[in-house]
């Protein structure tokens, strides 16, 4: 069993949160809205890959939340993770399917289902970080 100092887990994983799946399920929500935010009401940039970045910022931070909601079992190696990014994938997929679906205006992208899965994979940088 590898022990982590409790600086990291201090550091990297604040403990204003009133529990710890709570950062999750607050960005999960953030997540849901701007997907499914109607296109008028989202700002445009002159950048063309703009959206892309979002998407895997987006992604990467529900990752980071999961890492702080897993953090123990994390550090004990006593879970299977790669449920994790997989899991994240098919949502951010089924997402990509709900805005075809629904009357927003907006459309599915191979593209912002791949960053989705490439910004969930960063929770195994996260892991490689905390199991260090």
């Amino acid at each position: 069993m590898t022990t982590q100092p409790s600086w990291v887990k201090n550091l990297v994983f604040p403990s204003f949160f009133k529990n710890k799946y709570q950062l999750f399920v607050i960005l999960l929500i953030v997540v849901v809205v701007l997907s499914l935010m109607p296109q008028e009401k989202i700002p445009k940039v002159d950048f063309d890959k703009i959206d892309l970045i979002v998407h895997l910022i987006m992604y990467a931070a529900l990752a980071y939340a999961i890492c702080m909601a897993l953090f123990d079992k994390i550090v004990d190696r006593s879970l299977n993770l790669w449920w994790v990014p997989i899991s994240l994938g098919i949502f951010g997929l089924g997402i990509e399917v709900l805005q075809v679906m629904l009357p927003i205006n907006r459309f599915f992208s191979w593209e912002d289902a791949a960053s989705n899965f490439i910004g969930a994979c960063s929770f195994f940088a996260w892991i490689h970080f905390i199991r260090k």
